[in-house]
């Protein structure tokens, strides 16, 4: 169930957030902004319009779409602002800080991009290095501290958040899973296992490229096993990943609510250090997530039984992998 609220205490004050720009990121701020919800303080949320599935389990009063223009965004994020309301950024950049200074909007934020000017809670980054959802957390943690004396909702106790969790839970809606089933139906896909593959990711990272360089051989090996072998890409990346795959089964493109189902109910999901990789750890997917241009450390999947595989500089080699797939696989049927 979509986590919706219906009534705002105008005389409360209320917290404008605003999400990442990137599916891996809003799945990884999720504990942080769990962190923030317990402050009491009504949640309005704004973002890409995609993100809406990923933050179904906040509760929040109204959901922002925003199309990455600074004037359509700060007119739409305008419209929503309500009295006594701060806000909080969860980018590091300059335009996301920006918007809400244009609506007249108190924000805190990371301290970065030249853009401390724009905040009234400008907060420095922690020294040590931490992975995405450590980073986010503590900067909702800085939030709790400035601000919970302040909220008029019923406060947190002391140790609410004391431990950060170590699984991010999406949890899936019926009508995400009777979606999931009836791409594979259409895709002449029942009662039978598959692997789910995402040989795609968007961008570079410090101009290398993020996709491992040996989907193709991995998808014609599992597929001579009997395995079936399907990617469900967006609309944009589909020739991508028949490049990079060509003999797998493409699903028709889904919201990522109907995707997470998909995930969750493959055999085994292999993907890039992706957007992929954290939907399918936050609804416990058997995954393996391989590396080659990333840090593990700072944007592996966040939970303890997924499968990371590679370090950043080294690929792991295909042999490797297939070992480590036929491994998982063996759990369902044995291998010949």
């Amino acid at each position: 169930m979509v986590a919706l609220l219906k009534k705002h205490d105008p005389s409360a004050r209320s917290l404008m957030v605003r999400l990442p720009n990137w599916v891996g990121d809003v799945v990884m701020c999720l504990p942080a902004l769990n962190h923030l919800a317990a402050l009491g303080a009504p949640l309005v949320i704004c973002g890409r319009a995609w993100a809406k599935p990923l933050i179904q389990n906040v509760q929040y009063l109204e959901f922002v779409t925003l199309k990455g223009s600074i004037w359509y965004d700060a007119r739409a994020v305008q419209q929503a602002v309500l009295p006594n309301m701060v806000a909080f950024t969860f980018p590091d950049s300059f335009s996301s800080a920006l918007v809400f200074r244009l609506v007249g909007l108190p924000t805190m934020g990371y301290r970065d991009d030249g853009r401390s000017w724009l905040l009234k809670w400008p907060i420095d980054k922690p020294l040590q290095p931490l992975h995405a959802v450590e980073k986010w957390f503590y900067l909702a943690e800085s939030a709790k501290k400035t601000w919970q004396k302040t909220m008029i909702a019923q406060r947190c106790t002391s140790n609410a958040f004391d431990k950060l969790p170590r699984h991010i839970n999406l949890a899936l809606m019926t009508r995400q899973v009777s979606q999931a089933r009836a791409l594979l139906l259409k895709a002449h896909i029942v009662n039978q296992p598959y692997i789910l593959i995402a040989p795609t990711a968007t961008g570079l990272h410090r101009g290398q490229v993020k996709v491992w360089p040996y989907f193709s051989a991995l998808t014609q090996f599992l597929q001579q096993e009997g395995f079936c072998v399907v990617a469900c890409p967006p609309k944009h990346e589909r020739t991508q990943a028949l490049t990079q795959a060509p003999t797998i089964t493409l699903l028709e493109p889904s919201d990522l609510g109907t995707f997470a189902a998909l995930a969750r109910s493959a055999a085994l999901v292999i993907c890039n250090d992706s957007g992929v990789s954290h939907i399918s750890a936050a609804v416990g997917a058997n995954q393996i997530t391989l590396f080659g241009v990333t840090d593990p450390n700072q944007t592996g999947p966040w939970s303890e039984v997924a499968l990371r595989i590679g370090s950043l500089g080294h690929w792991p080699k295909l042999e490797e992998v297939l070992q480590i797939a036929k491994d998982r696989l063996a759990i369902l049927r044995p291998l010949g």
